[in-house]
């Protein structure tokens, strides 16, 4: 495991009187995590090679003092773990460096459950509790159980809204489970009242981005055309088929030869692990081509890459809309239900287990009629 810690001057961040913070820095694996200090510097006065402040800051005495006592407790920290031969966590890390009580510590009540949860999460799953711990932590370097009332629901609330940009259903995700969290802390004894008992939550009905039929046609004449790079074409082919078969990314990124037999998609799918089968049209046929069994149908990029290049076509193509990967599944079901299939071979066709799961998009196709008969109104 490559740990190490440094000091160093956040480039772009700066206060109201033109100065930057000092943050020690400690790297585990490649990742990174920022303990912010309480010294702010003009960027003239700082010496990079030597991580110090220079004498041309009024404060260099003092601002080294302290730069110097925190880097020596990191480094105490790190070599304490290497001599018991113990894997260092962030968290760990955390505790110690902040001088906060494990027993407890939010965070790492949530770094035992998904140490004794990891073998049954779904990966979605793992990966959705890690990136909620990052947010939190990102939010509050320390963080316990007493810490968490209205106050703190309120102010994270805001941070989740202004400072990340999140929508309201992504921020209902992020209460749901921390909800979560602290009613398994309840029934272990680590917790008495539940805050959020005065603190309800609650989800709304997203605008999920979605193509309409001519926008799939436009860039089916964009994929015809040739004029995109080669990393583009693969990419818009990918997409395309799951607007044809309403895969999700995990789904087309493992799919193989395997699974195409007799003009249909056989696969069992990867978030619930249910197997469906989808008849292919001419349009999805075309996209996938011929190989042999065991080889994959498409070479697909990460998720950021592959949204990254959909952004890229979507200007390309003259289509003003937040398309990611995921909203290929969600132009299948709202094409599909406008084309008039009926809602419950399209439910069947995504894999839902609910139907209504599937009514989501049957609200979504009433509010775009609704919103698109009104241009009626200025005839």
């Amino acid at each position: 495991m490559a740990v190490h810690s440094k000091i160093l001057l956040r480039k772009y961040f700066q206060n109201k009187d033109g100065k930057n913070q000092v943050y020690l820095c400690l790297t585990i694996n490649r990742q990174r995590k920022w303990f912010p200090l309480e010294i702010y510097t003009d960027p003239k006065s700082w010496d990079e090679k030597k991580s110090l402040v220079k004498k041309s800051d009024l404060n260099w005495i003092n601002h080294n003092k302290i730069i110097g006592s925190h880097y020596s407790r990191a480094l105490e920290i790190i070599s304490d773990f290497n001599v018991q031969n113990r894997p260092l966590t962030f968290n760990l890390f955390t505790q110690r460096y902040l001088n906060v009580s494990d027993d407890n510590s939010v965070f790492s009540f949530i770094e035992k459950i998904i140490e004794s949860e990891k073998d049954f999460f779904k990966k979605g799953t793992l990966h959705f509790y890690k990136s909620q711990l990052t947010k939190l932590q990102r939010f509050s370097p320390t963080l316990t159980f007493n810490d968490i009332d209205m106050i703190f629901l309120k102010k994270y609330y805001a941070f989740m809204e202004k400072e990340l940009d999140n929508n309201e259903n992504t921020v209902y995700k992020a209460f749901r489970f921390l909800k979560s969290v602290i009613n398994r802390a309840i029934k272990e004894g680590l917790v008495r009242d539940n805050v959020f008992a005065q603190f309800p939550i609650k989800t709304v009905d997203g605008l999920r981005q979605r193509l309409t039929i001519e926008e799939i046609q436009q860039l089916n004449h964009l994929l015809s055309d040739n004029i995109l790079k080669d990393a583009r074409v693969n990419v818009l082919r990918y997409f395309l088929f799951s607007c044809y078969t309403g895969l999700r990314y995990t789904d087309v990124k493992k799919l193989t030869y395997h699974d195409v037999q007799n003009g249909s998609v056989y696969i069992r799918m990867d978030k619930t692990r249910g197997v469906i089968s989808i008849p292919l049209t001419g349009q999805a046929k075309n996209l996938i081509g011929k190989g042999i069994s065991e080889e994959l149908v498409f070479q697909v990029f990460t998720n950021q890459a592959t949204n990254r290049y959909l952004k890229e076509i979507m200007q390309v193509a003259g289509i003003n809309k937040p398309i990611s990967f995921h909203s290929a599944r969600h132009t299948f079901a709202t094409c599909g239900l406008e084309l008039g299939i009926p809602i419950e071979v399209v439910s069947k066709l995504l894999g839902h287990k609910h139907l209504a799961t599937t009514q989501i998009y049957a609200k979504i196709t009433d509010t775009l009629k609704i919103r698109e008969m009104k241009k009626w109104e200025n005839v």
